[in-house]
């Protein structure tokens, strides 16, 4: 029995032993290496370490690790770097964070700094009233008894030149124009024009009382003029009338 157990201790022994010879060798630096002697091989690596050692290449990596360690800039409206804006809300100033102005804001001169600016919202502009919205709503074309009132601005002239009175009672243009102006007259003393429409604009048959009311800057009464009436007026003016007129003395 003592033996036998002597015999197994022994191959235990060298079993241990063949293993920790296995495992250091392992560990140990390789028996051979490989060393590259070549002249052009030893040139390059000179050269690699002059560029490594470069302060430009040193600046590079500076700016890199910058940039990449950085948080992402935020950009306003012309690539400013801003963070926060104000608005202007009538006399209230609001101070928004992070974020630039949306589109609908625009950018004036800070009333209490004219070195800074404020936001504020951009007015809708209504497009200007077309030509039938301040001429208005008008009677049918063969309505001829139906009088209407228009600014006499909107009115043009179908003649290029009047005599400075008129036929009726001999009153000049100028004492007409002048008591409507003061009140002692009123528009509606005077008979109303005959116009007829041209290119979508209306012109006058009577043009010393259209010239009186435009010179006065009152509006004018007006009645569709007939066909005939039409026919027998010589538009020296122009077919489709103009918008000064000539007074003659």
């Amino acid at each position: 029995m003592g033996e036998r157990a002597d015999h197994t201790d022994q191959i235990l022994d060298k079993q241990s032993k063949a293993a920790s010879y296995g495992q250091s060798s392992v560990h140990e630096t390789p028996l051979f290496s490989f060393s590259d002697n070549r002249p052009e091989a030893a040139v390059q690596l000179k050269l690699q370490e002059i560029a490594d050692n470069s302060s430009q290449v040193q600046r590079a990596t500076y700016f890199q690790n910058i940039a990449k360690n950085s948080p992402p800039l935020q950009l306003s409206v012309g690539g400013v770097a801003q963070f926060d804006w104000t608005e202007k809300d009538g006399d209230n100033y609001i101070d928004h964070p992070d974020k630039p102005p949306p589109g609908e804001y625009k950018k004036i001169a800070d009333p209490r700094n004219s070195k800074k600016i404020v936001w504020v919202k951009k007015v809708a502009v209504a497009p200007p009233p077309s030509y039938e919205d301040k001429v208005g709503a008008l009677p049918a074309r063969d309505n001829f008894d139906a009088e209407f009132t228009v600014d006499a601005s909107l009115i043009k002239f179908s003649q290029d030149s009047i005599s400075s009175s008129f036929q009726d009672d001999g009153d000049s243009l100028a004492t007409t124009i002048a008591s409507l102006r003061a009140g002692r007259l009123s528009p509606n003393d005077l008979p109303a024009i005959r116009v007829t429409m041209r290119k979508g604009r209306l012109v006058s048959l009577d043009n010393r009382r259209l010239y009186c009311c435009k010179e006065a800057g009152v509006q004018i009464r007006c009645v569709w003029a007939t066909a005939g009436e039409i026919e027998k007026r010589d538009f020296t003016a122009g077919e489709n009338g103009a918008a000064t007129i000539t007074v003659r003395k």
